[in-house]
């Protein structure tokens, strides 16, 4: 009601005069106000007030009064702009905090400007959005904050916590373990060759499923001499592949397996790479010294020719048996060798921090990481920060399961103490030490908002570029319609609806695995699927046995997500809750049943290829034309070459070498001198006349009798790596 009111020079200031002036209106002009606008927050009390407007429309004017002429209003409008100009040179030289990404329409908002008014600067640059919406660069939005002698802030100050950096001087520092890592290809010996060095302790490979490496592990190994190693097992698998780059970079030195009776395969490349990259020494340790067909030369030339430097002697190649430990004690020595050269040493002192492998949940444990100290000396009872997560370590377990009170740098331990089961750190990440709880919780907050804003931000591009992607399609539609004399609105909606029709279907899963790194390596694959025609979408993801709570997120999920279990139990009552209504649940041992499992579900998705299976053929040899009544009739001359060709069966005219298809249809009759006959042997000559009355045929044309098949499509891209059919048996 009140907006209909004219609004007069006078504004109520207080509390009091605001009820004053409605009770006025009332009396004298019958009108009632709906609300009032001026806030308790905002009011002055009666003793005095600033001269702020109230926001208050109501009309002050007396009966008989005149409205205001248009003299008057632009004199008010003049007044408002200039009142508002006062308003942003106040506001001149103060900063401005800005989202990450922002277009011209949330710019002017928080500049408190007209949006128009940024577009026309932007033309005056040189600069044309296509809509007030799209999202600007940074650099340009800085300029238009010049223009208006703003500052711009991008955000809130750096609460983050950072590993400390190398220092200048190692010499002050005592000497650590030096870190190995191995790497290599699949069932080349890696594993068993950690055995070897871990001699007398169990076997890790009989933990794994299938005997291959599915997980990366962190081991304590002491040799003869009394020296201490720090040795990281890591998958030889193409899946694995985040891991091994993790390792190349968390170590010291590096063994590089490759089988002597193999030679180089693919990841034995792949791993050189990622240690050349990392720069560290390399000892190439060649196994199955013991086996038939072990031919060590061959494969110190095929190492040759991939980069490494074995013949001047930089780079120690050593012929090795993992089974007879022949060649065993001069790996340690040659290993022993390189870190004696590199002198390694750390800081024991100060902020602890632990380089995170894995995470996982232990059944007597709870919530147990595993990770190798990078400096300081890692205590029970210590708060800690990693990623988004903070704890308070409780307990701390060596490689041999024993409770220890601290851990020296270069050490592989366990520990538990998260606060949280979700927030949970990923592989690489670092831990940190800090004094207090709150500086924990700050700086777990902070990586979170930060991790939000950049998500909101890439959501808001992408949704952006699909907009204009959208908008330019429409717009051409709509060009061509009205090109063609069509309805545009109508035919921009068509063609609206097929894209909707085409998008690709979502396939959403639940993905639950025992640590960290699996769930990972299983992201990266499902990366890798095509998505042009289905969508595989991890809808939620974490470690631990498939529980109730999957099943109800599965169930309310749009179309009912499968849930996919790696290396994990499912507890009774989430089954009964999945059969009941209908959710399938599937587990697996090694990575790549899993991942054949995901690409077969989405093949059957897939509506089956239509493929033609050729079944006869027979030639065209004269082109007769017969008359009759009036009509001619155009009939084939043809030789049976191959099969019985059968009247009424589906056939192709194909013309040339190359067999190109001129005509796709059925045999409406085959005739045999005279006679018309149902079914032509193979060798013997007949007539052939076809369905709507063909005869665009030609002498030397094929025509094949054909067999309609559906085909399951197959679901794979070049891109998705997969090795023979049980390489590691």
């Amino acid at each position: 009601m009140l907006s209909a009111l004219l609004v007069r020079s006078v504004v109520p200031k207080t509390r009091t005069q605001c009820f004053a002036a409605q009770r006025a209106c009332v009396q004298t002009r019958g009108y009632k106000a709906s609300r009032m606008m001026r806030s308790e927050d905002e009011g002055e009390g009666e003793d005095g007030g600033d001269d702020t407007d109230s926001g208050l429309d109501i009309d002050m004017r007396e009966p008989g009064e005149k409205r205001k002429t248009r003299k008057a209003t632009k004199a008010y409008i003049q007044k408002r702009e200039k009142k508002r100009a006062a308003l942003l040179m106040k506001k001149a030289g103060l900063p401005i905090d800005l989202p990450p990404h922002a277009s011209a329409k949330d710019l002017a908002r928080l500049l408190g400007v007209k949006t128009v008014e940024l577009i026309k600067i932007l033309i005056g640059l040189g600069i044309a959005p296509r809509s007030s919406e799209e999202l600007l660069l940074p650099e340009v939005v800085d300029l238009l904050c010049s223009e208006f002698h703003r500052v711009p802030n991008r955000g809130i100050v750096d609460m983050d916590l950072y590993p400390r950096p190398p220092p200048g001087d190692n010499d002050v520092f005592p000497p650590r373990p030096p870190v190995v890592t191995i790497l290599g290809h699949v069932n080349h010996g890696k594993t068993t060759l950690l055995d070897a060095l871990r001699a007398g302790n169990k076997s890790i490979a009989d933990t794994e499923s299938g005997g291959i490496t599915q997980h990366m592990g962190a081991f304590s190994v002491l040799t003869k001499s009394g020296e201490k190693l720090t040795v990281l097992d890591t998958p030889g698998h193409a899946a694995f592949e985040a891991m091994r780059e993790r390792g190349a970079k968390l170590a010291d030195i590096a063994i590089l397996v490759v089988d002597g009776t193999r030679g180089v395969q693919p990841q034995t490349i792949t791993s050189y790479r990622y240690l050349r990259s990392a720069g560290i020494p390399i000892v190439v340790a060649v196994t199955k010294a013991d086996r038939k067909g072990f031919k060590f030369k061959q494969t110190k030339t095929e190492l040759t020719q991939l980069g490494l430097n074995l013949e001047e002697g930089n780079t120690p190649a050593i012929a090795i048996s993992a089974v007879s430990k022949e060649g065993i004690p001069e790996l340690i020595d040659a290993i022993l060798l390189e870190a004696g050269l590199m002198d390694i040493k750390a800081d024991k002192e100060g902020r602890a921090e632990v380089v995170v492998l894995e995470t996982r949940i232990d059944k007597a444990r709870g919530l147990v990481s595993s990770g190798v100290v990078k400096c300081g000396t890692f205590k029970k009872n210590s708060l800690f920060v990693v990623a988004k997560a903070i704890g308070k370590v409780r307990r701390i377990f060596n490689p041999e399961g024993k409770l220890v009170d601290c851990a020296y740098p270069g050490d592989p331990i366990e520990f538990t103490g998260y606060d949280s089961k979700d927030k949970l750190p990923n592989p690489g990440d670092v831990l940190i030490v800090v004094e207090t709880e709150r500086i924990a919780k700050d700086t777990a907050a902070f990586r979170e908002r930060k991790e939000q804003e950049l998500e909101r931000g890439r959501t808001q591009i992408e949704d952006q570029e699909a907009k204009l992607e959208e908008k330019e399609k429409e717009n051409l539609d709509k060009l061509f319609a009205l090109e063609n004399g069509l309805d545009a609105d109508q035919y921009v909606k068509l063609k609206r609806e097929e894209r909707e029709a085409l998008k690709p279907r979502e396939v959403p899963i639940i993905l639950k695995a025992d640590v960290s790194g699996s769930i990972e390596a299983i992201g990266q694959q499902i990366k890798l699927l095509p998505r042009d025609q289905l969508n595989v979408k991890i809808v939620q993801k974490g470690i631990g046995p498939i529980s109730d709570a999957d099943v109800r997120i599965a169930m309310a999920t749009e179309n009912k997500c499968m849930i996919l279990g790696f290396h994990v139990p499912v507890s009774e009552s989430a089954k009964g809750l999945a059969n009941q209504h209908d959710i399938t649940i599937e587990t697996f041992d090694i990575i790549y049943g899993l991942l054949d499992y995901i690409t077969g579900f989405c093949a059957s998705l897939l509506p089956p290829d239509l493929k033609y299976i050729d079944v006869a053929s027979a030639e065209i040899k004269q082109v007769f034309e017969i008359k009759k009544g009036g009509s001619k009739t155009i009939i084939a001359g043809c030789l049976v070459k191959k099969g019985s060709l059968k009247r009424g069966a589906d056939v192709q005219v194909r013309r040339g070498e190359d067999g190109e298809v001129v005509w796709t249809g059925k045999i409406r009759q085959l005739r045999f001198q005279k006679e018309v006959v149902k079914v032509m042997e193979s060798g013997r000559e007949c007539g052939v006349l076809f369905t709507n009355d063909f005869s665009g045929f030609e002498e030397g044309d094929l025509i094949v009798a054909v067999e309609t098949q559906y085909v399951r499509q197959k679901f794979l891209t070049n891109e998705y790596e997969r090795p023979k059919i049980h390489e590691w048996e």
